[in-house]
């Protein structure tokens, strides 16, 4: 047997079991979303604050921490940063100018946003006269190899998606010491602003979601998870069309490497007012395609009811507990308009056990579906009286006007019939008097 050890300050902060043959080959231990090392058997590595061992045997007794020194580890593992990309204004440097790069090919126009890796601009791309969202990343991170290679990854993977709801890359390259790379250039706001100032109903928004759904399936068919999805992240522009931005934190579901990749348990990776269960408690094995769907199920439940499925009024560690505890306020105690059909949706994609939630994106974008044709869902318990009862809220105007059409047919056959009754009991009754009439007859004969 084989183990991964992280250590810090002479202590133990986790210990992982990894298979020999795996271990004699080499793991990839990856400590946050950009920090990762290689190790194999017999060997250690030192990744910033913390060593990495892998030993063979019986691992060594270790004098066990007591639980608030525990406790500080985990907190100041969660407190590192992670490298996170996010629309807002520019940052400046202390003469209130922005350096603008020098990209060849591009002429910069105006910053559009900055982030944890660098800077987004709107640039022209020369040889074809468009405008693009050009991200450059940022000349302190590019010391990093890390960073270097998280962004490499991030392009790595969002180059494999071509769909008309994820913004597509057009190029990337690295220029005089720069890494870069040009992306479309999506005019639009963001979700949540977007159904605000549209006002849209609840069966817009829901038409728009399966919109999303589609797209993250789509990635999720070429074995991409985004792991950070939130309104800030899908643009919707004038036309209504959503699209999704920022692989940032995307991970693949397929390793190209066979070799094992691990993470230090509780570093997180990505906004935790929109992460699920397992991200929170930094279990980055467990995180695939159903973590996405957490994720769409929070944004969903928030455009439905203006509120968070979680209590943000404490702290950030507050939030992650109650993310962690599948702690989900009932929808209908939010939003009044909420159905019971609509909050089994939300409280299905919001489950903490990942098994208990939809298994894509795809398969929630159908029940939505399901939903607005009033259809039964995949979230209810499969009866014959739920089916039944959909049938028939689904086709009540048929069926009211089928028995309203029974009613008549059968008042009417009701109404033949006793008039029938009534010709032959005075067929009947005139046919006695007759034979009465001729029996006279025949006694005055007599």
């Amino acid at each position: 047997m084989a183990y991964v050890e992280i250590w810090k300050n002479g202590r133990l902060l986790t210990r992982r079991t990894v298979n020999e043959e795996k271990a004699r080959k080499g793991c990839k231990v990856r400590i946050g979303p950009g920090d990762e090392v290689r190790v194999a058997m017999g060997q250690s590595e030192t990744l910033g604050p913390y060593e990495v061992r892998m030993v063979g045997g019986k691992p060594p007794e270790v004098q066990a921490n007591t639980e608030e020194k525990a406790s500080a580890e985990r907190r100041e593992v969660q407190a590192r940063p992670t490298l996170e990309f996010s629309i807002g204004p520019p940052a400046s440097n202390p003469s209130g100018t922005v350096t603008r790069p020098d990209i060849e090919g591009y002429k910069i126009i105006e910053p559009l946003g900055e982030g944890g890796m660098g800077m987004v601009w709107r640039a022209e791309q020369l040889s074809t006269k468009r405008q693009v969202a050009l991200k450059v990343m940022a000349a302190p991170k590019f010391a990093s190899q890390k960073a270097q290679a998280r962004f490499e990854r991030e392009v790595e993977l969002t180059a494999r998606l071509n769909h008309p709801n994820i913004a597509r890359i057009y190029d990337s390259g690295l220029h005089h010491g720069i890494y870069y790379y040009a992306m479309e250039l999506v005019d639009g706001v963001p979700l949540n602003q977007y159904v605000k100032s549209e006002d849209l109903s609840k069966n817009q928004i829901l038409v728009l979601m399966q919109k999303v759904c589609q797209a993250v399936l789509y990635a999720h068919l070429r074995a991409v998870i985004h792991r950070d999805l939130k309104p800030s992240n899908i643009l919707v522009t004038e036309d209504g069309q959503p699209h999704i931005l920022d692989f940032g934190l995307a991970k693949a579901l397929l390793e190209e490497d066979e070799a094992l990749t691990l993470s230090i348990e509780g570093q997180i990776a990505g906004t935790p007012a929109y992460m699920s269960p397992e991200q929170a408690t930094g279990r980055h094995e467990q995180t695939d395609t159903r973590t996405d769907v957490f994720s769409l199920g929070v944004i969903l439940y928030e455009l439905l009811t203006g509120q968070s499925p979680h209590d943000r009024s404490g702290s950030m560690m507050d939030l992650l507990h109650q993310i962690t505890e599948g702690r989900v306020r009932r929808p209908r105690e939010m939003e009044n308009s909420i159905d019971s059909e609509l909050e089994a949706i939300l409280l299905k994609a919001l489950a903490l056990n990942p098994d208990d939630r939809y298994a894509s994106a795809g398969a929630l974008a159908k029940d939505i579906t399901s939903y607005l044709d009033e259809e039964p869902l995949d979230a209810r318990v499969p009866t014959t009286l739920y089916f039944l009862r959909k049938r028939v809220h689904k086709y009540r105007r048929q069926v009211l006007t089928a028995a309203i059409c029974s009613t008549v047919l059968v008042g009417l056959g009701l109404y033949a019939f006793g008039k029938w009754v009534e010709q032959t009991t005075r067929l009947h009754e005139l046919e006695i008097e007759a034979r009465k009439g001729n029996l006279a007859n025949e006694n005055v004969k007599w």
